[in-house]
């Protein structure tokens, strides 16, 4: 390849091959690095006369950008079928809930505490790197989260057990609504194909159904509250 006078300007843009990868990040730092981006970067080292090791270097570069990010995509894809199934077991646990037989020994229907878990997910270090660090934080706090609503299930459970219903619909709805917007996100941020169009029927589900549960906690904590005002009046009526 034939060479060409350099400026200074124009030889502050070529590194050496060691020390491309570095340039490479730096230059498109916070970027997507697209296939427009590396071409221009391509233009510029054969403009500035450097040899071809170089301009080979950048395409196995490249390269290499292309599989970090199908192994991301990949994960990703992995990551929101997880939670999208995830939610679908949260609604589907609360289904069998609000149609619980009411044994004739039991003093109340054969409700379920038991909340579904996240499948786990491949050791895929490479692919985790690649992914936003934020949505992969989000991923893991949602799995504390259940852990938290469960052990919180398990106190109702003994306390009281006859709003165990609307308790875990409560939870069904915060995890299964927060996993839906997660896998929706991911989806987005990585050009996936969105999920199935029963999505916007989930989240309507989960809407009504914690909707309907606060507001029999609410009403029935407004009736006992109204009972032990009433028994107060009763005791200071006696008093006098």
């Amino acid at each position: 390849m034939s060479g060409c006078p350099l400026t200074a300007a124009r030889a502050k843009q070529v590194l050496s091959f060691r020390k491309m990868p570095a340039y490479v990040l730096t230059a498109f730092e916070g970027q997507k690095v697209t296939g427009t981006d590396w071409l221009d970067l391509v233009k510029i080292v054969v403009g500035a006369g450097v040899g071809t090791a170089v301009v080979q270097g950048i395409f196995a570069l490249a390269r290499d950008e292309r599989t970090k990010k199908s192994k991301a995509d990949f994960l990703a894809l992995q990551l929101a079928i997880n939670l999208e199934a995830f939610a679908r077991q949260c609604i589907e646990l609360d289904r069998e809930n609000e149609v619980a037989e009411q044994f004739p020994d039991q003093e109340f229907p054969d409700w379920s505490a038991i909340l579904p878990s996240i499948s786990p997910t491949p050791d895929d270090i490479d692919g985790w790197r690649s992914l936003d660090q934020n949505m992969v934080g989000r991923y893991y706090n949602l799995w504390a989260e259940r852990d938290a609503e469960q052990k919180s299930l398990s106190e109702v459970v003994y306390h009281v057990e006859d709003d165990l219903e609307e308790y875990v619909a409560l939870s069904v709805e915060k995890l299964g609504t927060r996993a839906l917007k997660l896998a929706t996100e991911i989806r987005t941020r990585h050009n996936l194909i969105l999920s199935q169009p029963d999505i916007t029927e989930m989240q309507a589900r989960l809407m009504h159904r914690g909707r309907w549960a606060q507001q029999r906690l609410d009403a029935g904590r407004l009736r006992n509250a109204r009972f032990m005002t009433s028994l107060l009046s009763k005791d200071e009526r006696q008093g006098q």
